[in-house]
């Protein structure tokens, strides 16, 4: 099972390298030469840190377009204006129709945002289009968009099923209820440039050009009549307000309960002071800070620091290409210091127990993810109390600053005040 475990990670991890870091890669994040060198030299064994320079850069790359996002949804929280650069774009075609073409009266009342919808485009969205069948049915003009529907299913026709609808279209819209009507999408010189006029037709089936012809004259009246009224509905407006609004909240579900202006919820900020602890922790200067800090917190956290340490060497004389012997016994001492301490209590860092008895359990089975569960969980812990520190690092920085640096600190800030700040 292990040796399982082991060929999926290092399969996994050559998949992300040649995916996204390696040079030529289709899908490359940018990562500097120097990183991307440095994760190929740690590349096997593969261990869950190996990839923490590509994911730092991916973090950098990211809080950009991140803090705009933020930034759009508060704008949209605190004046209730409709920004709908997504829904926008999903409408939108390459050319703007021509001004021409519209009337200026009925498109000057359509949103700003909407103004570059086209009706193909509106026609290519399910939804959308049934909304707006149900609009042109409120305003008797619903046989304008059907007629032009029907149309398009007779072209992709053939046989018996071509006739059948070419017949079906004839009865229904060739009529006087409407292309002969007296609100007929045609004028009567269209009408009869098309077919000859009403009379003709009884006696004559219609051409595929006619009914071409036909499907023009609708878009064009669908287009700058109806589609215009449609886009400045509040109906629509709403739909679209709730469409993005919920696109944004499904971007920010992570953290629902943070401040819209802190940057420091959700994946990213957890994502950042992972990053940010781990880099801490190969930090002399840093990590003997916070080993400070947590050592009055509680005694079973500075272990969990001096372990994560430990389990880093480990994993480093694993990618020394070591022998057997030296690994075995860098288990055992580990294990006898942290896991199975002959001095109470035996388990001596915070993992719970039945992930220690694995791990004692299977110290025979020599390999490179023996603390691989632990490391996670005392990580995790060594995360809970990141945050408390660094907050209490700044204000031991701007008391110095203030006091400059005549004043001596008490309690937890006489632990920091001996060293220099050092940045992460």
């Amino acid at each position: 099972q292990l040796f399982c475990q082991m060929c999926v990670c290092f399969v996994s991890a050559q998949l992300l390298y040649a995916s996204y870091l390696s040079s030529g890669a289709q899908m490359s994040v940018g990562l500097s030469e120097e990183d991307r060198r440095a994760v190929l030299l740690r590349l096997s064994p593969p261990f869950e840190d190996l990839f923490d320079r590509a994911e730092e850069h991916a973090l950098r790359v990211l809080l950009e377009p991140w803090t705009l996002l933020l930034e759009k949804l508060r704008d949209y929280k605190h004046t209730g204006s409709i920004r709908l650069c997504v829904v926008h774009q999903e409408h939108r075609t390459a050319a703007a129709p021509a001004e021409g073409s519209r009337a200026p009266g009925l498109w000057a009342k359509v949103p700003r945002e909407f103004r570059g919808v086209r009706l193909d485009s509106l026609l290519r969205n399910r939804m959308e289009l049934q909304h707006f069948l149900s609009f042109l049915e409120e305003n008797s003009a619903s046989l304008e968009l059907q007629c032009w529907l029907d149309v398009e299913q007779l072209k992709k026709s053939d046989g018996a099923l071509l006739e059948e609808r070419n017949t079906s279209i004839k009865d229904k819209y060739l009529s006087s209820n409407f292309l002969f009507g007296p609100d007929s999408p045609a004028t009567e010189e269209q009408q009869m440039r098309m077919c000859g006029g009403w009379q003709r037709l009884q006696y004559e089936s219609v051409s595929l050009s006619v009914l071409t012809e036909l499907q023009s004259l609708l878009h064009s009246r669908l287009e700058t009549r109806w589609l215009p009224l449609f886009l400045s509905s509040s109906q629509f407006i709403r739909r679209q307000q709730q469409k993005y609004f919920l696109l944004l909240i499904s971007v920010l579900v992570s953290a629902p309960k943070k401040p819209i202006s802190q940057v420091s919820g959700g994946l990213m900020s957890s994502s950042q002071e992972s990053v940010a602890l781990r880099r801490a922790l190969l930090n002399p200067v840093t990590r003997l800070q916070f080993q400070k800090f947590l050592s009055v917190c509680d005694d079973l956290l500075e272990n969990d620091l001096l372990f994560w340490l430990e389990v880093q060497r480990f994993k480093d004389l694993c990618h020394s290409r070591c022998d057997d012997v030296t690994l075995q016994r860098k288990v055992s001492i580990i294990i006898s210091c942290f896991i199975s301490s002959c001095v109470p209590p035996a388990l001596q860092i915070h993992v719970p127990p039945d992930a220690a008895q694995r791990v004692v359990s299977q110290q025979g089975v020599l390999g490179p993810y023996v603390f691989r569960e632990t490391q996670a969980c005392v990580f995790d812990e060594l995360l809970k109390h990141w945050p408390d520190f660094v907050a209490l690092r700044s204000a031991v920085g701007e008391n110095e600053t203030k006091q400059h640096k005549n004043h001596r600190c008490s309690s937890k800030y006489h632990l920091l005040c001996p060293l220099k700040t050092d940045m992460v």
